[in-house]
């Protein structure tokens, strides 16, 4: 009995990845790499990304949002304790540093999209 061997595209099949980014990305304006049969080029993969990125930005947006309020009544609700204070600071600080992260690579992810066209 011969096994079946398998190439990354059946392993990437059996964890349902291609249904999720099929259901993240959806028919849009832009040719993802699902859609197609052929072998994705690099453009399609970038545009695929972008997709994705514009679809999960928003969510992480969000979060970084509830981190800065939840870290700023960390601080208010401290009253003085600088040990309550330095894990507000630490809060606010992750959730920037989250920012940022996002903002970056939004930029990034941009650009090179646009130098791939």
């Amino acid at each position: 009995m011969k096994k079946k061997k398998y190439i990354k595209s059946d392993y990437i099949k059996l964890l349902g990845f291609t249904d999720f980014v099929r259901g993240l990305v959806g028919r849009g304006e832009k040719e993802s790499v699902i859609e197609s049969g052929d072998p994705p080029t690099l453009s399609q993969l970038f545009s695929t990304l972008d997709i994705i990125f514009e679809k999960i930005a928003p969510i992480g947006g969000f979060i970084c949002l509830v981190f800065v309020v939840l870290g700023g009544y960390m601080w208010m609700t401290s009253a003085g304790d600088p040990i309550k204070i330095k894990k507000a600071q630490g809060t606010l600080t992750w959730a920037l540093i989250g920012l940022i992260f996002l903002v970056i690579s939004g930029v990034v992810l941009s650009s090179i999209i646009k130098l791939m066209e």
